[in-house]
């Protein structure tokens, strides 16, 4: 009798072992595929903005080319204009 409870207490501990042990590395992994998820996330949101400053980027230099045309413009046509006068 002593050796059956000897085994289903070693049997019985050892079920509980596997079953920490399991629960444990379904765990870590879990937490895993969550950090390479939100390495992702974060890596998208980094491509997003990059892409939006470079669009703000070329915005801002297309406006600025466009108001040096005018003003080059401008003068031209007022040298002619007074040249002749």
């Amino acid at each position: 009798m002593e050796e059956i409870n000897l085994i289903f207490t070693i049997l019985l501990s050892s079920v509980i072992l596997l079953f920490f042990s399991s629960f444990v590395i379904y765990l870590s992994y879990r937490i895993k595929q969550k950090i390479i998820s939100s390495r992702i996330e974060i890596e998208k949101i980094k491509n997003e903005a990059d892409k939006r400053i470079l669009e703000t980027q070329l915005e801002i230099q297309e406006l600025t080319f466009s108001k040096i045309s005018s003003e080059i413009h401008d003068n031209i046509s007022l040298g002619l204009t007074l040249a002749k006068l």
